[in-house]
Order: C-alpha cells, then sequence, then structure tokens
C-alpha cells in the first residue's frame, strides 16, 4: 500500500485483481479498476501507472491521483502476470508482459513509454 497525500493506493493480483485508490480521512472510494491478474505499480508525480488485462487486450493505464482521471496509456502485446514488473527509469515508463502457449514461456516483451 502506498499513500499520496491524503489518497491510499494499492492493487491487489489474482483472478479479478483490482487498483485502488480510497481518501484516507474519511475512506470514500476514488477509483476503482478491474486489472485481471496484475499486481504491480509505479507511481511518478501524481500518477499512477498500472497494466490491465480483460479477455481481448492488455493496456497500460495511468490514475491521475489529483484530478481522479484514468486513461490508456498503451495496448501492448501480450499477457501481464501478477509478477510483471511496471517501473520508472530515467524519465520513461518500462513495463513487462509474456506470451505463453500451454504453460510454456515463449516471449518476453519488454515495453518503453515515454511519461
Amino acid at each position: 500500500m502506498n499513500l499520496l497525500d491524503d489518497v491510499l493506493y494499492f492493487s491487489t493480483a489474482g483472478q479479478g485483481g483490482y487498483f485502488y485508490a480510497l481518501r484516507l480521512s474519511d475512506g470514500t472510494q476514488l477509483l476503482q479498476v478491474k486489472t485481471g491478474d496484475t499486481a504491480q505499480i509505479a507511481q511518478h508525480g501524481n500518477c499512477i501507472y498500472f497494466l490491465a488485462r480483460d479477455k481481448r487486450k492488455t493496456q497500460l493505464m495511468r490514475a491521475d491521483l489529483v484530478n481522479l482521471t484514468l486513461e490508456v496509456v498503451a495496448e501492448l502485446p501480450g499477457i501481464p502476470t501478477t509478477r510483471s514488473p511496471v517501473q520508472v527509469v530515467d524519465g520513461e515508463l518500462h513495463c513487462a508482459t509474456v506470451e505463453e502457449k500451454n504453460g510454456q514461456l515463449m516471449r518476453v516483451f519488454w515495453n518503453r513509454c515515454p511519461l
């Protein structure tokens, strides 16, 4: 769990995982996003970045915790896992997704997006 001003934010893993942002002072839920099976998040300024997966696509998402907005930064190849890293490095956002076949890892996609 992480805190930015009065906003507590965190992700849950597993089937039907979610990203949440809650106002700490009164417990109000500010944001709730279904992420699928992802859990890693990265903060840059007032924005939180995380991966979200539905049955058709993987998206890199940005949650602005000041304006309480959500935005799709990019659609990505492959699928994220609970351990797929999301991190800010040298002014870029880096994240990884994978391709699997019959339970075997076939390929890793390393994605870089400008902030």
